[in-house]
């Protein structure tokens, strides 16, 4: 049974948070945070959508407080998350609150943007991770909605 496709893929480079590295750097004695330690990006296909393509979002009334303005949000197929071994014991995706866009790349590898680096204060990170559809034909969930926005890093992953 089909689980449907992504319409216009591109690849993107996605560096995750590593927890486990941090941890291991950290010194409790101090009560400090641990410095951010990232994993080498994963490239990955995904539909991408840009500001420009969400301004339905910014339109929104936000009740809650402090909702930054996402500012590019990508579409993962989870067919591509399996193949790729990128989901953990619980079968929940890898990525998620936290994770940094690294770069946009073409179905040819070529390079087409690249984003500021985790140093930077324009630097990309995601804020929501959520499922979306599970298709007409299969009860198997279909996408991962990963939503990148401008914010000072972090070194905590919280959804």
């Amino acid at each position: 049974m089909t689980r449907g496709r992504l319409i216009w893929p591109n690849k993107v480079a996605i560096a995750r948070l590593d927890l486990a590295a941090m941890e291991a750097d950290a010194d409790h004695r101090f009560g400090t945070p641990p410095a951010r330690v990232e994993a080498d990006p994963i490239i990955i296909d995904a539909q991408v959508e840009t500001s420009s393509g969400l301004a339905d979002d910014r339109q929104r009334l936000r009740p809650s407080g402090d909702d930054p303005a996402v500012e590019v949000r990508l579409v993962l197929h989870y067919q591509d998350l399996e193949d790729l071994g990128l989901l953990d014991a619980n079968n929940v995706a890898v990525f998620g609150p936290s994770d940094r866009l690294v770069a946009l790349y073409n179905q040819d590898d070529e390079l087409l943007t690249t984003y500021p680096p985790a140093t930077d204060r324009k630097a990309l990170y995601c804020v929501k991770a959520r499922d979306q559809g599970h298709g007409l034909s299969s009860t198997s969930r279909n996408l991962l909605i990963l939503e990148f926005a401008a914010r000072d890093a972090g070194t905590n992953r919280v959804s």
